[in-house]
């Protein structure tokens, strides 16, 4: 079952859940998590996002020359913190 599932998600390495718990005295819950980094590594390695993703920001302008603020990656916010 395992090879199969490696062939339809070769990243799916990218996705391994964790354990871990906490105890107050009282009680011990437990609870599962994924590394952040991790998990925006599987994303930006999927094929299908591909054409959506976006690592610089830009300038859109209509045709009469005014500025456009349509996506995060337009916005001045953008531009400042990065450039």
């Amino acid at each position: 079952m395992r090879q199969h599932l490696d062939q339809l998600d070769p990243s799916g390495h990218y996705l391994v859940w964790t354990e871990a718990g906490i105890d107050n005295g009282q009680y011990t819950t437990s609870f599962y998590y994924q590394s952040m980094i991790d998990c925006v590594g599987f994303l930006i390695h999927q094929v299908t996002y591909r054409r959506d993703m976006v690592y610089m920001p830009v300038q859109e302008y209509n045709s009469s020359e005014e500025r456009l603020y349509s996506k995060i990656h337009t916005a001045d916010w953008w531009w400042d913190t990065q450039l």
